[in-house]
C-alpha cells in the first residue's frame, strides 16, 4: 500500500506550477461570503494540516475560526449555526468526511465550501442536494497520494493561500537547496522523540510533522508553542535529552523569540531549526515543503520509506470502520420538528430548554403545521430575491423550475403575487420568462415593496419617478456628504431610497452608517428596511408589502376563490424587508424567520433555502378545481 516517498516529492515542483496555473476565481467568489462571519474548517488525517492553515488565514481577516477533525465537529453542533464551514478532503469519499458533511447539513451554517483534488466525488454528489454547499474539485497531474498527504496537501495549501488573497506565483520555494542540506544530516537516527516548537504562521507545518512522524512511524513527536514550552514542556529534555532532539520552525515572524528561546536550552541539548525567509502564507508553504523533506530523510536514516510503511489488519480495520449508527444513538432526535423550532429559538439552544418550554414548541409548531395543511388558498404571494429569484439568477430571473410551477398555479385558475423592492427590471425578466400573455393579469406585482400594486399586463406602472419625498431626498443628501458617499450607490424614487454597496466588503460598515444617518433625520415618515442585497428606505405609511393583499382579495372575490393568501419571502425577521409579509397567518420563510409562534416558520428541509425552499414550498401545493391547499410529505 502506498508509493514510495521519493517520487511523491519528486512531482511537488509540477503540482505547485499546476495549481498556480488554474484560474481560482469561482472558488474565490463562493468564498469570499464566508470571510465576513466565523469559521469551521474540518479535515481527517493529513488533510487536518491544511485546516490549521485555513484557521490562521481566516483568523487574519479578523474572524474567529476552529480546525476539527469530523468527530470533533460532531461533537461541537451547538455551534455550527450561523457560522461557515470549510471541507478539506483530497478523495472526498473517506467515511469521516461524508459524517462530516451530514452533521454540517443538519445543523445548517450559513455557508460551506468543499475542496478536494478528485473528480465525481460523493461529496459533491451529496451537496446537489442542499442549497449551502460549493464543493471544488482540483484534480492533480500527480494523480492519487501514496499513504501519506503530499502533493495533496500543498495543492491545498496554495489554493487556501490564493483564496484569501496571498498570490503563490513566481515564488521561490529553494527545493533543491533545502534538500541537499537535509540529505547531509546524519545524526537524527539516534533520536527516538523530537519536541516540534513553532507558532503563528508555522503551526501548520508542526501539526503536519506530527501527523506524519506517526502515521509512517518514524518516531514520537510532541508539539508546542515557543511560550508554552516554557509551562512544564521542557521537563521532557531534563528527563530524555539523549533520546529527544528540539526541531524548532522558525519564520521571520517568530524569529526573536524561537531564537530567545533555543538560547536558553543548554548545550547540551540537539536542536534542528527548520527556517524560513518568506512572510506570512507563503512562509508556511515553504516550510511545510521543507518539512516533507525532514520527513524523507529521518525515514531514510531509520530504515522506513514514509510513503511504504506497511500497515497492519487492525490498522485498515480502523480506517474502515462504520459507526455512523454509534453516534445517532447519542442524539435525542433528528425529527424535522426539532429542526424547524430550532430554526425559531436560535440563538437559544434546543437542547437547553426545560420540558415545559419545550412542550410549548412543540404545539405551537404543530398548530402552525395543522392550520397551514388545513386551509384553503387563493393566491400565493412571494418575495422575489433569493425568494422566487436565486441570487445568481438576480440579472436574469427566476430558474424555469419557479416558472413552471408559478404557471402550474395560474393555468389552474389561481392567482400569483410578486413583492419586491425592484422596478421595471422584474416584469422585464418575467415577460420574457413568461411568454403566455393571457396569464399575464393573474401575475400581480408589487413594485417598489408595495409602493405600485398592478398586473404583469400593466404599461404603465411602475412610474419611474427620481424625486423622493423630502425626507427620502434629505437621507440622500446627508449619504451624499458623508464617508460612505464613494461606497454605495443610490437609487431615489418617489417613494424609495435604495442604497446599494459597491463592495460585499463593506456592507457591514455600510448598514451601520446608513442607519446611523437615517435614524438622526427627525421624521416619522420612513422606514428602514434591508433585502439581500440592499438597503431600503421607504415612504411610511403610503408604502408596505402588505399592499399586495387587499389588492389580490379584491380579485380573488370577483373569481370566487378563497381570499386566504399563502406568503413567502426570505427576511422575515426585522429589519428584514419582509418583516410585514411574513407577518400574516399563513406565512412560510425561506431562510429567516421570528420569534413569532404563529406565523413566519420554516418548513424547509436541512440546509434547503432561498429559491430552493421557494420551489419546494410551490411544489408541495396541492391544487383541485377552486382549492389549493398545501401539503408537506
Amino acid at each position: 500500500m502506498g508509493k514510495p516517498f521519493r517520487s511523491e516529492l519528486d512531482k511537488l515542483p509540477s503540482t505547485i506550477e499546476h495549481i498556480n496555473s488554474l484560474d481560482l476565481s469561482n472558488l474565490i467568489h463562493e468564498f469570499k461570503p464566508m470571510m465576513s462571519g466565523s469559521l469551521l474548517a474540518v479535515g481527517s488525517g493529513g488533510s487536518l494540516s491544511a485546516c490549521y492553515f485555513a484557521e490562521i488565514l481566516h483568523q487574519e481577516v479578523g474572524h474567529f475560526a476552529k480546525a476539527c477533525t469530523p468527530l470533533e465537529l460532531y461533537n461541537s453542533g451547538n455551534i455550527i449555526r450561523n457560522t461557515n464551514a470549510l471541507i478539506v478532503s483530497a478523495s472526498g469519499k473517506n467515511k469521516d468526511i461524508l459524517i462530516a458533511f451530514d452533521v454540517l447539513v443538519k445543523n445548517e451554517p450559513n455557508y460551506m465550501v468543499g475542496i478536494c483534488t478528485s473528480l465525481k466525488t460523493p461529496l459533491a454528489n451529496r451537496s446537489e442536494k442542499n442549497s449551502i454547499t460549493s464543493i471544488f474539485e482540483f484534480p492533480l497531474p500527480a494523480g492519487k497520494d501514496g499513504f501519506l498527504a503530499t502533493n495533496s496537501l500543498i495543492a491545498f495549501f496554495l489554493l487556501l493561500a490564493n483564496t484569501y488573497g496571498y498570490s503563490t506565483k513566481h515564488i521561490d520555494f529553494k527545493i533543491a537547496e533545502f534538500e541537499q542540506q537535509i540529505s547531509a544530516l546524519n545524526i537524527l537516527n539516534k533520536y527516538s522523540t523530537f519536541k516540534v516548537l513553532s507558532s503563528d504562521w508555522a503551526k501548520p507545518v508542526a501539526i503536519d510533522i506530527e501527523s506524519k512522524f506517526t502515521e509512517a512511524a518514524l518516531g514520537n513527536v510532541l508539539i508546542t508553542d515557543y511560550r508554552n514550552f516554557g509551562h512544564g514542556r521542557h521537563h521532557w529534555l531534563a528527563k530524555h535529552e539523549e533520546s529527544t532532539c528540539v526541531i524548532a520552525l522558525i519564520t521571520p515572524q517568530n524569529r526573536l523569540i524561537a531564537e530567545k528561546t533555543i538560547g536558553l536550552l543548554p548545550d547540551t541539548v540537539s536542536v534542528y531549526k527548520i527556517e524560513t525567509e518568506h512572510i506570512g502564507p507563503l512562509g508556511t508553504i515553504d516550510l511545510l515543503i521543507k518539512s516533507f523533506y525532514f520527513v524523507q530523510a529521518v525515514g531514510k536514516l531509520v530504515g522506513i520509506d514514509p510513503g511504504k510503511p506497511g500497515v497492519p489488519d487492525f490498522g485498515s480495520k480502523l480506517y474502515n470502520m462504520s459507526y455512523a449508527s454509534l453516534l445517532k444513538q447519542r442524539e435525542n432526535s433528528d425529527s424535522l420538528t426539532n429542526l424547524f423550532i430550532q430554526r425559531k429559538i436560535y440563538p437559544q439552544i434546543l437542547s437547553t430548554l426545560d420540558v415545559k418550554s419545550k412542550k410549548y414548541w412543540d404545539d405551537k409548531q404543530s398548530q402552525f403545521y395543522v392550520r397551514l395543511h388545513k386551509t384553503s388558498y387563493g393566491a400565493v404571494l412571494l418575495d422575489y430575491d433569493k425568494t422566487l429569484c436565486s441570487h445568481k439568477n438576480r440579472l436574469i430571473g427566476p430558474d424555469i423550475q419557479i416558472i413552471t410551477q408559478i404557471e402550474r398555479i395560474i393555468n389552474k385558475g389561481f392567482i400569483v403575487g410578486i413583492i419586491t423592492g425592484r422596478g421595471k427590471s422584474v416584469k422585464n425578466d418575467l415577460r420574457k420568462l413568461i411568454p403566455d400573455k393571457s396569464i399575464w393579469e393573474s401575475v400581480i406585482i408589487g413594485y417598489y415593496n408595495g409602493a405600485y400594486i398592478t398586473s404583469l399586463l400593466d404599461e404603465e406602472l411602475p412610474i419611474i419617478n427620481n424625486n423622493g419625498t423630502d425626507v427620502l431626498s434629505e437621507i440622500s443628501s446627508k449619504i451624499h456628504g458623508s464617508y460612505i458617499a464613494d461606497k454605495v450607490e443610490q437609487s431615489l424614487r418617489n417613494m424609495q431610497l435604495t442604497i446599494e454597496a459597491k463592495s460585499e466588503a463593506n456592507w457591514p460598515m455600510i448598514k451601520d452608517a446608513v442607519n446611523n444617518i437615517a435614524f438622526k433625520v427627525r421624521n416619522a415618515n420612513f422606514l428602514v428596511t434591508e433585502s439581500s442585497r440592499s438597503i431600503d428606505i421607504i415612504k411610511r405609511p403610503d408604502v408596505s408589502k402588505l399592499n399586495i393583499v387587499p389588492f389580490v382579495q379584491e380579485l380573488l372575490r370577483a373569481k370566487g376563490l378563497s381570499e386566504n393568501c399563502l406568503t413567502v419571502g426570505d427576511k422575515g425577521s426585522w429589519p428584514g424587508n419582509d418583516f410585514e409579509l411574513l407577518s400574516t397567518p399563513f406565512s412560510l420563510s425561506v431562510n429567516d424567520v421570528t420569534s413569532d409562534p404563529e406565523t413566519c416558520w420554516n418548513l424547509a428541509p436541512p440546509s434547503v433555502r432561498d429559491s430552493d425552499a421557494c420551489l419546494y414550498y410551490l411544489q408541495a401545493l396541492h391544487i383541485a378545481p377552486k382549492e389549493m391547499k398545501f401539503n408537506l410529505q
